[in-house]
């Protein structure tokens, strides 16, 4: 099974969010086939959500590759809502709260740039 993953060039495993991705490496980690089980852990494990206590300290710990981190958004609704109110008028259709890379997107080209070099030797 794995070595249909790797033909196809499968480079990511790449979850909904953190706890999601720590089930898919458990899950992995509990393959009876050696070399498959070797050829998903190599792979790069990313979650979502980026809660300080899960996602970022696994990122830490080298357990996931990376996540993202996305802001709470009820601050951002109760700000909308209150100036709605004040403003008497419909707020925006969409709001865009934006997310980061933990750790960040340099940091990573970087260690993909390290972790090819050492493929390649």
């Amino acid at each position: 099974m794995a070595d249909m993953f790797v033909q196809n060039e499968m480079c990511i495993i790449a979850c909904q969010n953190d706890a999601m991705a720590m089930g898919g490496r458990k899950a992995f980690f509990e393959l009876n086939q050696l070399p498959e089980r070797d050829t998903w852990l190599r792979m790069p494990l990313t979650g979502c959500d980026g809660v300080a206590k899960a996602g970022q300290a696994w990122v830490r710990e080298g357990i996931l590759t990376a996540t993202v981190i996305c802001p709470p958004l009820m601050g951002h609704a109760l700000t909308l809502m209150a100036n709605s109110i004040r403003a008497g008028a419909q707020p925006a259709e969409r709001t865009v709260v934006p997310a980061t890379s933990f750790p960040n997107i340099e940091d990573l080209q970087t260690k993909r740039v390290a972790h090819s070099a050492g493929k390649s030797k």
